[in-house]
């Protein structure tokens, strides 16, 4: 008898900060006791296979980079023969980049679920109007939207006339619960992802914090990364220590967080894609019992008026930041410091976690096969408006 078939499709190496998309893989091919596919780029400086029990990797080698624009058919030719050759009764997509596969053969999957981890204005940086036509094109082949921002999604849907489509919303937790058993011996901050100024990583130049131990790690590929490093790395003052590890494997990076006391999660909010952001690493901290220190935005704020386990700046100003990473330092190995561990572990055994999230794709899947409706997140109708107001954007 021909066992079931999971196919995920990504457009970026897994294993470098999208540990999500191996969760749900995971999880699909344990609902189905099915055999899990997951096809992916050759990127480059990304050198490490991912190696999951249950789950087959195939990585495409291509002439052209991703997402270089001639990649983009170079890619979408490779998937599509993957496809033809797997024939998959489940399928799971994340963007726009990787649904040629649905579009051009006749023969579909029972069931796709499209896994909405980027926005639309995302998408469009990587494939402009092309990319947003595509996701209409595909409209009616999708059984379910997986979406990590149910306000995100709900700007998205009207663009694209998404709103009569099953939507569930599922956190970004990325990584099992790790109720840490030792404490760091002193305040050191970790700061993990994209060097730039838009998630603010130029904050760290600030004076006021060149006492502070920070270390860094993550892609130096631009002129104004390598830059702000290099004065980063020099404004440490008399003893700090301030260190970069470069680009480093996802399972490397957790292997490492119970050295430090806070991770710095925080970017400016300039946009609707930047404002409703659900970002792994917010929730990845939570689950190791490491306190994030970020920037108020809404599904942030939402978490911790419930459970009281990160540090939140008043608005997305680098004043209030600089201000919210001193009072981080102030409280360490305080009882202050001992209530916001305590709100990671409470908040992970109730609902930060992958088993709890999974559950409502689960529940949803169900419903699709019964013929039964689908209960939509609480928020889809609140307006752009009434968020902006919420966090002082």
């Amino acid at each position: 008898m021909r066992k079931l078939q999971v196919l995920l499709l990504s457009d970026v190496t897994l294993g470098y900060a999208v540990p999500q998309m191996i969760l749900m893989a995971r999880s699909l091919g344990e609902l189905f006791k099915a055999h899990v596919t997951i096809v992916e780029p050759d990127m480059k400086g990304r050198n490490d296979l991912m190696a999951v029990d249950g789950i087959t990797f195939r990585r495409i080698s291509t002439r052209n980079p991703p997402h270089d624009p001639v990649f983009q058919i170079e890619y979408a030719r490779a998937i599509n023969r993957i496809y033809q050759e797997i024939q998959p009764d489940v399928l799971v997509v994340f963007n726009a980049a990787v649904l040629a596969p649905l579009l051009l053969n006749r023969e579909r999957p029972n069931l796709v679920l499209y896994y909405m981890l980027e926005s639309l204005d995302h998408q469009y940086q990587m494939g402009g109007e092309h990319f947003i036509e595509v996701n209409r094109m595909a409209t009616q082949f999708i059984d379910l939207v997986i979406v990590p921002e149910r306000r995100r999604f709900a700007v998205d849907a009207a663009r694209i006339n998404w709103e009569s489509l099953p939507v569930v919303e599922v956190l970004n937790i990325g990584s099992e619960v790790r109720d840490r058993r030792t404490l760091p011996d002193r305040c050191r901050f970790l700061f993990a992802g994209t060097l730039n100024s838009h998630t603010g990583f130029d904050w760290l130049l600030d004076e006021r914090l060149s006492h502070l131990e920070i270390d860094v790690a993550g892609p130096t590929d631009s002129a104004e990364s390598r830059q702000l490093l290099d004065q980063f790395l020099s404004t440490g003052g008399g003893s700090t220590k301030r260190r970069y590890f470069g680009l480093i494997p996802h399972h490397r990076l957790l292997s490492q967080l119970h050295e430090y006391a806070f991770r710095m999660v925080f970017w400016t909010a300039t946009d609707i894609n930047t404002l409703y952001a659900s970002p792994n690493k917010f929730f990845e901290s939570i689950a190791y019992s490491l306190p994030p220190v970020s920037t108020p935005h809404p599904q942030m704020l939402e978490v911790n008026r419930e459970y009281r386990c990160s540090l939140l700046s008043q608005d997305f100003s680098r004043e209030e930041m600089v201000a919210c990473l001193l009072d981080a330092q102030r409280i360490f190995d305080t009882p202050g410091y001992a209530r916001l561990l305590e709100g990671c572990r409470r908040a992970s055994r109730e609902k930060l976690n992958w088993s709890a999230q999974f559950a409502k794709v689960a529940k949803a899947i169900n419903a699709l096969a019964l013929g039964l409706p689908i209960e939509r997140p609480a928020g889809l109708e609140l307006s752009d408006a009434d968020h902006l107001d919420e966090v002082g954007a």
